[in-house]
């Protein structure tokens, strides 16, 4: 997140497409996140709405950055790549816990 604020990101930390970026940025926050804070049911709404949120401000406080520029389109990349963090977890969860699934 500290990346995105910057005036300038690094290029060093860049794959050189931005929406890419951005989706493999909230991938790894849902893979951390989910992982940190485990359970169920409303945990995943919860997480899901957080890391929304969070793309938003990020969009917003962006338009007050030089350099940077609020764009929607970083929002849909954000929730993307949300949902594929999100949905990994899900799968590791059900591969480890296989005594859960024979039930």
């Amino acid at each position: 997140m500290v990346l995105a604020l910057m005036p300038q990101a690094p290029t060093e930390f860049s794959t050189g497409w931005d929406k890419l970026n951005h989706a493999l940025a909230f991938c790894a926050l849902a893979f951390a996140w989910r992982l940190g804070f485990p359970g169920g049911g409303w945990r995943w709404v919860q997480l899901g709405l957080a890391l929304l949120a969070t793309g938003g401000a990020i969009e917003i406080v962006q338009q007050f950055v030089p350099g940077r520029q609020a764009d929607w389109a970083d929002l849909l990349a954000d929730a993307i790549g949300a949902a594929i963090g999100m949905s990994m977890v899900a799968t590791v969860e059900w591969l480890v816990r296989p005594a859960a699934r024979l039930r």
